[in-house]
């Protein structure tokens, strides 16, 4: 049965540059535009595979086929080449020591940090594992407190405390929190119009040369105004304790 013939531009895939790329990714990429153009036969493949690698690359196959040509070899067997060459065998534990160190990073979203968790998860080769480290990682390493203190409220030992429900929880909360930021900022004095009360309390301190810090302006007349009562509420005290003295005087002479 030959091949049907259909339409195949002639370059159905961006040259592959490995120091830009991932050949991991581009052999995936390769595959599905083999599926998307009907291509079949291991001959239009291995065609195709050498004239989407850039010219760095095709030296790179080239040589690795030496004594022979790159035409004599197999489709399967250049992607082996390739493979091999372009993907080194990683370290295990190091892989892994990469995954279980990872936090959601400043300014990353729940999804991003989900999507990293996973890719982070790739060359770990954790097996029948996987569904719980993924989880455990993303929910341990989520660095934002509200939403991690809502995902630990949930049992890790049911069955039902999968990835994707933890993913869902935290979303959900991560949108609560953003609508909450979003009404604080459009209320009249909400948070973008008053400063806290520990802003303003520094904001009115002041470096006085060789006196360290001291209150000034409207600081200052507060603090004056607790010295005042300082000083009323220990004369008050004083004369409690010559009257004390006084009686005891006199009962006993």
């Amino acid at each position: 049965m030959t091949e049907k013939q259909v339409y195949c531009p002639m370059a159905i895939i961006e040259k592959f540059d490995s120091k830009k790329g991932d050949f991991t990714i581009f052999k995936e990429r390769l595959n599905q535009s083999f599926v998307a153009y009907g291509i079949t036969t291991m001959e239009r493949k291995r065609a195709i595979l050498l004239n989407s690698l850039n010219e760095e690359c095709y030296v790179i196959v080239r040589s690795l086929c030496v004594p022979n040509l790159p035409e004599t070899k197999t489709f399967d067997q250049l992607i082996t080449l390739l493979t091999d060459y372009f993907s080194p065998l990683a370290s295990l534990f190091g892989e892994r020591k990469k995954f279980y160190h990872a936090k959601k990073g400043e300014g990353e979203s729940v999804a991003e940090w989900s999507a990293r968790v996973k890719q982070l998860a790739a060359n770990c080769k954790f097996g029948e594992e996987l569904t719980v480290v993924l989880r455990n990682i993303f929910t341990i390493g989520m660095d934002t407190p509200k939403i991690k203190d809502r995902l630990f409220e949930e049992d890790p030992t049911s069955e039902s405390t999968t990835l994707t429900k933890m993913v869902r929880i935290a979303k959900n909360k991560e949108s609560a929190l953003m609508e909450q930021d979003q009404h604080a900022r459009e209320l009249p004095g909400g948070s973008a119009d008053v400063k806290s009360e520990v802003e303003v309390h520094f904001s009115e301190q002041r470096r006085a040369p060789g006196l360290g810090w001291r209150p000034s302006h409207r600081g200052q007349a507060q603090s004056t105004e607790r010295v005042n009562n300082m000083e009323r509420i220990g004369r008050s005290y004083a004369a409690r304790n010559r009257s004390i003295v006084e009686t005891m005087i006199l009962v006993n002479p």
